[in-house]
């Protein structure tokens, strides 16, 4: 389904789990942050539900078309980012604590346009998994619903940020190839990578008509 103001919460509670558990019980409020921030750059968002409808994965993708960009949901989410850090601070929580890494990725991501160019790419901002929903094809069917979008919306290239913390091996085998890397600064030895699919628009297409021949 569609990802909804209601998804908020329980996918900042997946991100914090995920990437932000070293601060414990306050993990919840980096994982806000950070998803805040995906979500400021956002086009379009998936989710993904368990049996007893609860959340337990999601897609956040960017198109590379000006048309698509919705600049009040960016400030929306913006805003929402100081609300809640604000709200953090007057707990004695910073919920920013982790926010280097984030102006890393983004940083990275930027140097990839610069490089390898920006025309027709679309991105994924965030692909994400709770645990009991990892090796149950739950991330590859999500990824498939974003890549559909992106190419509907003119992707002839989809590009995403992913380091060593996560299964960047995931995406090599689905068919991305690994166009930059850098070691983090607060953190030798660690590294963000951009993982890239190039003619995202022809595997877009396969994929439309399997996925219409499949529904019936």
């Amino acid at each position: 389904s569609e990802f909804m103001g209601a998804d908020f919460e329980p996918l900042a509670r997946i991100v914090g789990d995920a990437w932000h558990y070293r601060h414990g019980e306050h993990s919840f409020w980096q994982g806000a942050d950070e998803l805040c921030d995906y979500l400021s750059h956002t086009d379009k968002g998936f989710v993904a539900r368990d049996d007893e409808d609860k959340l337990v994965g999601a897609i956040l993708v960017r198109s590379p078309r000006e048309q698509d960009h919705n600049e009040t949901m960016r400030m929306h989410w913006l805003s929402q980012r100081t609300r809640l850090s604000a709200m953090a601070t007057a707990l004695g929580i910073n919920a920013r604590a982790d926010v280097l890494y984030l102006n890393e990725e983004n940083e990275l991501m930027r140097q990839a346009s610069r490089q390898l160019g920006s025309a027709g790419v679309g991105i994924v901002k965030l692909l994400i998994l709770a645990p009991e929903a990892r090796g149950k094809g739950v991330g590859k069917a999500l990824y498939e619903r974003g890549l559909a979008w992106l190419c509907d919306h003119g992707a002839r290239t989809v590009r995403l940020v992913t380091d060593d913390e996560c299964d960047w091996r995931f995406y090599e085998h689905l068919g991305m190839a690994r166009a930059l890397e850098q070691e983090a600064s607060d953190n030798p030895g660690f590294h963000q990578y951009v993982y890239e699919l190039s003619d995202a628009g022809g595997i877009g297409d396969e994929q439309r008509i399997d996925g219409d021949t499949t529904r019936g």
